[in-house]
């Protein structure tokens, strides 16, 4: 809803999608799945993180707890963002 105001208002729009770890099922990847093909036409940038991706980095750690894994994955969303905001920046 939000993104389709934002394009009818012709405001920049960077959406963030993340898709479910492979242990939540079939299901759930379909509904990521459709929800990214919906964004994709109403958004100028659609960002898509794979939530397995922070699996693959806290298994190199020894240690890790949970709020590693939390903090580790705001840690990724914000640098793609960021990443993202400022190659849009440069472009324009």
């Amino acid at each position: 809803v939000i993104a389709r105001l934002a394009k009818e208002m012709k405001i920049k729009t960077v959406a963030l999608m993340s898709m479910p770890f492979l242990f939540e099922g079939a299901r759930r990847h379909k509904l990521a799945t459709t929800a990214i093909e919906k964004l994709k036409p109403i958004c100028d940038e659609l960002l898509v993180h794979r939530n397995d991706e922070l699996v693959e980095q806290m298994q190199n750690k020894k240690e890790s707890k949970v709020s590693d894994l939390f903090k580790a994955a705001n840690e990724v969303v914000c640098d793609k963002i960021r990443a993202k905001l400022t190659e849009l920046e440069s472009a324009e």
